[in-house]
């Protein structure tokens, strides 16, 4: 995903967290803490993470609430990076970690839908 491409809501819901004054990246863990992010609560508990978004890359604010589809930042390769990708993770709360949610998306023509497996690449050609 190059960086300033357009990222939209995959689903509707209420902005609980944004971090987004970060500018440096590097490809190790202690990295991390650089990372540029928005979080999105779901009317079913559920929360979707959206990561190494772009420096001031939404104009998003705690409390907004978004639609399906509505650009909510533009990517970046900002925090635990090694180059410019969306980390895009939805998860339910838990004690210390939250537990994954298995996530579909469509790619490639947007013909073919997949379950996203960690550590897989996936485009979008549609």
């Amino acid at each position: 995903m190059p960086e300033g491409t357009e990222i939209v809501a995959a689903r509707e819901g209420v902005v609980v967290q944004i971090e987004k004054n970060n500018t440096e990246s590097c490809p190790r863990e202690e990295c991390s803490k650089f990372n540029n992010y928005i979080i999105i609560m779901h009317s079913d508990g559920s929360f979707a993470r959206y990561a190494h978004i772009r420096y001031n890359g939404t104009s998003l604010s705690v409390g907004g609430t978004v639609k399906k589809g509505d650009i909510i930042a533009y990517s970046g390769n900002v925090g635990w990076s090694s180059g410019p990708h969306l980390h895009f993770v939805c998860f339910l709360p838990g004690f210390g970690k939250g537990n994954s949610l298995e996530t579909k998306f469509r790619v490639d023509e947007g013909g073919n839908a997949v379950l996203l497996q960690p550590g897989n690449f996936y485009s979008k050609a549609y």
